[in-house]
């Protein structure tokens, strides 16, 4: 079992409310985050803080949306950015992740919404540096949704008709405390994660079992 222990800082001392994330406990305005992610050992049951593994800058809007996160390593080297957009309802319909040269690398677009079911599609663009050429794979992602507008299940469609199933367990405070991927989409469990957080509602413990 691999534990992550994960320190959070705010630049702006203010707070904010977002569905569905590790910051969903924060209330009020919030211009950015900064958070601090640090391997983990265990001493008598409880995690000890180690090296740092990344650094993670969030930057919201007007409506306390995540508009723009950048990931950091260790060394302060810039991994990778991912920027959101949202339609005029405030609801999220984008993403676009750029690596360390600002080339694309990663896209997430809607195709429908229709009460409780939600369909994505997903580009993956992988670069050979050797002769200079860009892969393209193209991922359909069907949503169920629970009542409170939380992902329940998914289905993931890839480029070759490959299938599979992830499921999530999501509290009513939209916080993520479980997520289940299985082979194919049956019910045999590749691969499983928890999450705990801290009394304001920030993440500081993931573990994974496989």
């Amino acid at each position: 079992m691999k534990r992550i222990l994960l320190l959070a800082a705010l630049i702006i001392p203010c707070l904010f409310s977002c569905k569905e994330n590790k910051h969903s406990m924060l209330k009020g305005r919030i211009e950015a985050i900064k958070e601090l992610e640090y391997e983990a050992d265990e001493k008598f049951g409880t995690p000890v803080k180690g090296d740092l593994c990344k650094v993670t800058i969030f930057i919201f809007d007007k409506n306390n949306n995540v508009m723009e996160q950048t990931v950091y390593d260790e060394y302060g080297d810039k991994d990778y950015r991912i920027k959101y957009d949202y339609n005029d309802k405030n609801e999220f319909i984008s993403l676009v992740v750029t690596d360390d040269d600002n080339d694309t690398i990663y896209i997430q677009e809607i195709i429908s919404r229709d009460g409780n079911r939600e369909t994505f599609v997903e580009k993956n663009f992988y670069k050979y540096l050797s002769s200079k050429t860009i892969d393209t794979t193209i991922d359909t992602v069907h949503y169920e949704l629970d009542k409170n507008g939380y992902k329940k299940t998914s289905i993931r469609i890839e480029s070759d008709g490959t299938k599979s199933k992830t499921d999530y367990n999501i509290n009513n405070k939209g916080e993520l405390l479980e997520l289940i991927w299985y082979y194919g989409i049956g019910d045999s469990i590749r691969q499983r994660q928890t999450y705990e957080y801290d009394n304001n509602g920030l993440l500081i413990k993931t573990n994974t079992y496989n």
